[in-house]
């Protein structure tokens, strides 16, 4: 539940603004399996609240648990997690139809991050196996663009709220790239285009977040809740903020471009040569996300960036590679090196996995010790009064 409350000046404003997105959804002629929709709305007095399906944690908050233990085989899996986020992008930016009008809509999320991307248990259909399901969330200054069958731009039954002043562009147009107005649009994950007031964000701005996204699962595979941590570190380093992208001078020294980020670039590097140290599929698998974000994903020029679209299907091949890889593999282990054989520090995830196992086994000695003298405590009392007996009478 998520609720807005009357000492915010902007509550019901912020509550319709969020809410209604959502509805569009329930509205659409098909649904998507990774975007969370609002289950009911209230209003009580001047307290607004918003239900939905309640959530295991989220994203961040998954990043964040030390139990969280991933073995080598079951990386394939958070793989195709990832390919379920950026198939619901695809579906929020060019899948959406209403089914009564025949209206398209072009939702810009514009505040993909692991907070707002929640994981649900549920049910393998195929197996009955619990797993886990991400799904998109928070559309709080979200912006749609319905377009007619006819191709002409119409206006959102969004209500206008501040945050339809600050994002609504001055002039419509039939154009789903064209982008709206950035002024509120930024953040760690957000794009560099949010942060010139010259340009707007687009669909093409969601890439890039889910781009980021993807750096930190990649990361969180490598080293868990301790990566995360270092990555972020690594990012903020001598500066005020932990953006993927920095500011550099231009050539004529007056103005400042963009970068990606220095750190993101050697993180990068990292990841794929300690995959690689891991196991040789591994290592293949995460070059080739390595890859698509380099060279599609995190570019200063939007116009550059492959669509969530594309970024779907290359993850899905990606994903589809590895798993059918390692089905045919014996289990993982690392290849053998010289650096193999010297000592390595162990995650913290792989030494909590090792700890946890330490202290299951010595619990299951101890319970098959308490087990054992629960069966044999009553014949052993009944032998020594026997022998009690025996000594006594054979001594008068």
């Amino acid at each position: 539940m998520k609720q807005f409350f009357d000492y915010d000046a902007e509550a019901k404003e912020s509550f319709e603004a969020e809410e209604s997105i959502p509805r569009k959804f329930v509205q659409s002629n098909k649904r998507h399996d990774n975007i969370l929709v609002t289950q009911a709305s209230l209003e009580y007095g001047n307290t607004y609240s918003l239900f939905f399906d309640l959530a295991k944690y989220s994203l961040w908050d998954y990043f964040q648990d030390p139990e969280v233990f991933i073995t080598a085989e079951e990386k394939g899996t958070v793989f195709g997690r990832s390919v379920g986020i950026a198939g619901a992008l695809a579906f929020l930016h060019d899948e959406l139809y209403l089914e009564s009008t025949g209206e398209q809509l072009h939702c810009y999320h514009l505040d993909l991050k692991p907070q707002n991307i929640l994981v649900f248990e549920g049910r393998d259909n195929r197996d009955g196996k619990s797993r886990h399901i991400w799904k998109i969330s928070d559309f709080g200054i979200s912006q749609m663009k319905h377009i007619k069958p006819n191709g002409a731009d119409v206006d959102t039954d969004h209500p206008v709220s501040f945050l339809d002043r600050i994002f609504r562009p001055q002039k419509q147009d039939t154009n789903p790239s064209s982008g709206v107005d950035n002024s509120r649009y930024g953040g760690t994950y957000g794009a560099p285009e949010a942060r010139l007031t010259t340009d707007k964000v687009t669909r093409k701005s969601d890439v890039w977040s889910l781009g980021c996204v993807l750096i930190d699962v990649l990361t969180f595979l490598d080293n868990g809740s301790i990566g995360i941590e270092e990555f972020g570190e690594a990012r903020a380093k001598d500066r005020d903020n932990d953006r993927f992208f920095e500011p550099t001078p231009s050539h004529f020294g007056t103005e400042l471009n963009n970068m990606l980020h220095s750190s993101v670039t050697s993180w990068l590097e990292t990841l794929e040569g300690k995959a690689k140290e891991r196991h040789e599929l591994e290592g293949k698998a995460f070059r080739q996300v390595s890859t698509l974000l380099r060279e599609s994903m995190l570019l200063m020029d939007q116009a550059q960036r492959c669509t969530a679209k594309e970024a779907e299907k290359r993850l899905k091949r990606i994903t589809r590679q590895f798993t059918r890889a390692v089905a045919q593999t014996p289990p993982l282990t690392p290849e053998r090196s010289e650096d193999s054989q010297k000592p390595k520090r162990k995650s913290h995830v792989e030494s909590l996995g090792a700890r946890n196992r330490v202290e299951i086994s010595v619990s299951s000695r101890r319970s098959l010790l308490a087990q054992s003298w629960n069966a044999w405590r009553f014949p052993l009392a009944a032998a020594a009064v026997v022998v009690g007996v025996v000594y006594y009478f054979s001594s008068v």
